[in-house]
């Protein structure tokens, strides 16, 4: 895991009232999971308000230059860093929460329901 990225996408994105909780949640083995499902629902109660946030409905939306990202998710991918294109798989395919954090973006996919799912494109 790169404790320092989990750390800033917590800093610059959520509320301070919940990042030493995530902190905590995401640095223990057993509670990992628990923090990545508090992305499910209402990610817009957990993001600081004055972050620029986009809803999108498709990756394709979505255009970047850093090519480069860190994932934070339930599956196989979690903690590694791959390519955008790499995460944008991984996060299609995923029923769960799935996070992508860039340099100077991060991408929250909430966990699908009934075939639409939100995209939250933070800036």
């Amino acid at each position: 895991m790169h404790n320092e990225i989990e750390q800033k996408f917590i800093t610059d994105y959520i509320i301070k009232e919940k990042q030493e909780r995530f902190v905590f949640e995401l640095g223990s083995p057993k509670k990992r999971e628990t923090a990545i499902s508090r992305f499910s629902h209402n990610v817009e109660n957990i993001l600081k308000k004055g972050v620029n946030k986009q809803v999108v409905t498709n990756f394709a939306d979505i255009h970047e230059t850093d090519q480069s990202v860190y994932v934070i998710s339930a599956g196989n991918k979690d903690g590694t860093i791959t390519s955008l294109s790499d995460a944008f798989s991984c996060a299609e395919n995923a029923y769960a929460p799935v996070i992508i954090v860039g340099k100077c973006f991060s991408i929250i996919k909430e966990e699908v329901e009934g075939g639409n799912t939100r995209i939250f494109y933070l800036k």
